[in-house]
């Protein structure tokens, strides 16, 4: 299934027991429905927006925790944004995998094994030209972080149209550019004529 929404991760205060989840609202409707049914109080410690497998990417965090759980859904084991990141980057990551094994379709000819696409390609080489995080880029093109890091990774095998109209403004550059039709010297010409 490929509904989006949130991966979050809601802490028992004064504990290292904290619950992760998925939810299509907003995650604070979300604590405060658990709130109700929990002795202690609840806080936020992590919300990472997904595009995608909202549901197959929870399940696969769960089992990357499973040495960790301690009650249904709650775990004893520490957890911040950058440790849920992570968490999450690898399920996706695994069910990528998992899909490429699983077609046996033929399928537009990907990149090399170890080279990237034109435009993941391009994408990482202005991002760190400009020594912007995937983050910061993600800020400034308004999109959910875990796109900016599957388009390097090349793990996007479509990119679509209005994610890279976004790219190509937060960089300020034309789509033919981005797309990797033009050479890196064309950048600057672009500059010179804005």
């Amino acid at each position: 299934m490929s509904e989006s929404g949130f991966i979050y991760a809601i802490g028992a205060v004064g504990t290292t027991y904290v619950k992760i989840g998925q939810t299509r609202r907003d995650v604070q409707t979300r604590l405060r429905a658990l709130q109700t049914g929990h002795p202690l109080p609840l806080q936020t410690l992590a919300t990472i927006p997904v595009e995608t497998n909202l549901q197959r990417i929870e399940t696969q965090v769960h089992r990357f925790l499973a040495e960790y759980r301690h009650h249904g859904e709650w775990f004893d084991t520490p957890m911040d944004t950058e440790r849920l990141a992570a968490l999450v980057a690898r399920a996706i990551a695994w069910i990528d995998e998992q899909e490429r094994r699983a077609i046996h379709a033929v399928q537009t000819p990907r990149a090399p094994r170890g080279t990237s696409s034109p435009f993941a390609a391009r994408v990482k080489e202005l991002r760190e030209k400009r020594d912007w995080s995937q983050q910061e880029l993600a800020k400034y093109a308004r999109v959910p972080y875990m796109t900016i890091w599957r388009i390097e990774r090349d793990a996007h095998k479509y990119t679509r149209m209005d994610i890279a109209v976004k790219l190509a403004r937060a960089f300020g550059v034309s789509l033919d550019l981005l797309c990797g039709l033009y050479e890196e010297s064309t950048e600057s010409e672009l500059e010179e004529v804005a």
